[in-house]
């Protein structure tokens, strides 16, 4: 996946730009970052990928998606985009439309 994930963006945000925790809450409100799943696999390797993260399934077990997904998201996003109701999504999606979704964490830099 493209980019830093949320940890090394809130490290980064920490020690090279000087915001408090109190700046970063502020600014993970206002990004919004309840995030849904674009298709039944990708709900299914976030689920997948949170039962490793609270302990329930080994992370050997993990591979692909799942894999990369424990790797970088934090338990609320796996919590997210498992969370999505299969309603209405595709069984996959192509891989245009998913690289919009690896792109989970942005976060505007101060100059």
């Amino acid at each position: 996946m493209g980019g830093p994930t949320a940890a090394e963006a809130e490290k980064m945000l920490k020690d090279k730009f000087g915001y408090t925790d109190a700046q970063i809450e502020k600014l993970k409100e206002s990004a919004n970052l309840n995030e849904k799943s674009v298709s039944k696999d990708q709900q299914q390797a976030a689920g997948a990928a949170l039962a490793a993260k609270k302990g329930e399934t080994p992370v050997s077990e993990l591979q692909g998606a799942s894999k990369e997904m424990y790797d970088s998201m934090t338990k609320k996003e796996l919590e997210d985009f498992a969370g999505t109701k299969h309603a209405g999504l595709p069984e996959k999606v192509d891989e245009n439309k998913s690289q919009l979704v690896k792109k989970h964490f942005r976060v505007p830099c101060r100059k």
